[in-house]
Order: structure tokens, then C-alpha cells, then sequence
């Protein structure tokens, strides 16, 4: 015989459970912190390339699908399950801060970066073809270059056959959305980069300023910050630094591409787009773990 519990008359239109703030910082920070480790592991596999950054990882196999849905689940978060019961020192901006920041997660993994970020190293993926009329033949297309540094063809793909199945290069395969879709405009030409430098600026803003204020009165005795929330603070203050350094990299990178045409090539060969996006994650991952009470001697 099965027993129901009465719900309580205060609470009639309540679910017996709820997210709590504590579980939703450790589902974000968990992601945040993992997610460029297991990206970085995807590219030991022999069919993947190691990308230029942590955005070209949307052309990787499998690995472009833990990092749409990745940002998804993050954005989806700070979007519609985040919240805050009562003031606890937030103010009606970081509230629309943090929805502005989902958003933007969101862009981030629906609109991809341009070109694959990968150099011509010889990586092919085997493409799914139909066989409906009029389909493209990739063993009629222009072979694979001989010159691994060539080019990608705008035109056609570059394409080889072995053992009877067909394969493209890894370092053609790339979409430009915008030009597909027939956009011209500078803004929505760099509507990825605006978005992530978006979503990094208010992570920065909260990591710094929004977690470091007093929000329960545990954080408080006598009148002082409690050793507790000072530790907290410190880490909060670390991943703000690393996030305010990945920034100032990434960017100062940008702003030299643009003015030389493209990357010094100790900078691509190092990776060095994604291992500083990979600070900048894993500082938000390790600052909303914090947050999230994942260390026990931190809390009071």
C-alpha cells in the first residue's frame, strides 16, 4: 500500500524539492573546471587535431559535442536556474548580469568561430555522404594537396580516398555562418568574440566583486570578516587574476593579429589561445566551486 506524504499547508503548490544555490555553483564550477581537460584529452585521440583554441573544438568529433552542450548547460544555468533567495547582498544588476552572461554562454556554443584552427598536419575524418542523385562525390574532387600547408579550396573540398571509403582533411572542415548565411556586417562577423569577451568580462566581475562581499551572517564575528570568508576571498581574488590575465592575453593576441595580418607562430605553435582560455575556465570553474562550498576547511 503506498503512503503519500500531506504536503504542508503553507506549501501546497511547492514541489517536494528543490536546487539548492550550493548544488547549482558546484554543477557550474564542476563543468567549467573539467571541461578543458577533457577537451585537451580528446586531442591524444589519432583522428583529431589539437585546435587553436578551445572555440575550434566545435569542428572536433565528439569533443564538439561536449563543447556545445557544455556551455549550453552552463548558459541554461546562470539563465533560468540561478537565482537568489533575498537580497544576500545582490543587487537587482547582478541578477540581470548573471542572465546576460547565460546568453552569451549560449551564443558562444550556437555561433562557432571561423576557420578550424587547425594546420594542415595530414588528420582526415571519414564524412557521412548519401547516396541521393546529384550528391558530392568526394573521390571526384580535388585530391589532397601534396603540400600540407596549401590552402583549403573555397570551392571544392580537398578529399582523398583509402580503402574504398573517402575522407576530407581535418584542417578544411570549418563553416563561416555568417557568410553562409550572407551577412556582412563587422559586428556580426565577430559576434563569437564579442560574446566570449561578454561572458569572461562578467565572470571577472563576479569572481572579484560579487562573491567577495558578505552574504550570511556566519561570515562575520564580531563585527570583522571571519577567517572563513578571508580564505574564500583570497581565492576568489586568485581566479579574478587569472581571468584579468587570460583576458589581457587573448586580447593583446587579437589586437596583433589584426594589426600584423596573423599570429607569430610561437603562439600557435604553443597553443597558446587555449591554454590561456583554459585559466581563464578553469579559475570561473574553481572560484563557483568555492562558492559552491567544495572545500570543507572553508567553510564556517
Amino acid at each position: 500500500m503506498l503512503h503519500f506524504l500531506k504536503p504542508s499547508p503553507t506549501n501546497v503548490k511547492k514541489l517536494p524539492f528543490s536546487a539548492s544555490e550550493e548544488r547549482v555553483h558546484l554543477i557550474i564550477g564542476y563543468t567549467a573546471f573539467f571541461l578543458p581537460i577533457v577537451l585537451w584529452g580528446m586531442t591524444l585521440a589519432d583522428f583529431a587535431c589539437f585546435p587553436a583554441s578551445i572555440s575550434h573544438f566545435y569542428y572536433i568529433p565528439i569533443a564538439g559535442d561536449l563543447f556545445v552542450r557544455a556551455l549550453i548547460f552552463i548558459g541554461m544555468c546562470m539563465l533560468l536556474v540561478y537565482r537568489v533567495d533575498g537580497p544576500r547582498q545582490f543587487m537587482t544588476r547582478d541578477v540581470i548580469l548573471t542572465r546576460i552572461a547565460g546568453i552569451a554562454a549560449i551564443y558562444v556554443a550556437v555561433f562557432p568561430t571561423r576557420g578550424s584552427g587547425c594546420v594542415l598536419n595530414g588528420e582526415t575524418l571519414r564524412p557521412f555522404l548519401s547516396n541521393a542523385q546529384g550528391g558530392l562525390d568526394l573521390a571526384q574532387s580535388i585530391p589532397a594537396p601534396t603540400d600540407l600547408n596549401t590552402p583549403c579550396a573555397t570551392s571544392s573540398l580537398h578529399a582523398q580516398a583509402a580503402g574504398g571509403s573517402e575522407f576530407i582533411l581535418q584542417g578544411c572542415l570549418h563553416t563561416d555562418l555568417t557568410a553562409h548565411l550572407g551577412v556582412t556586417s563587422p559586428f556580426w562577423n565577430n559576434f563569437h568574440y564579442i560574446a566570449a569577451a561578454v561572458l569572461f568580462a562578467i565572470l571577472f566581475y563576479f569572481t572579484l566583486f560579487v562573491f567577495r562581499r558578505v552574504q550570511i551572517e556566519q561570515d562575520v564575528i564580531n563585527g570583522q570578516i571571519g577567517t572563513h570568508k578571508r580564505r574564500r576571498n583570497r581565492i576568489y581574488f586568485g581566479c579574478a587574476i587569472c581571468i584579468t590575465l587570460a583576458m589581457v592575453a587573448i586580447g593583446g593576441a587579437t589586437v596583433s593579429e589584426w594589426y600584423l595580418g596573423s599570429l607569430v607562430p610561437w603562439w600557435e605553435g604553443y597553443r597558446l589561445t587555449f591554454v590561456f582560455e583554459a585559466i581563464g575556465l578553469m579559475a570561473f570553474g574553481v572560484a563557483w566551486l568555492v562558492k559552491g562550498r567544495f572545500i570543507p576547511w572553508l567553510i564556517p
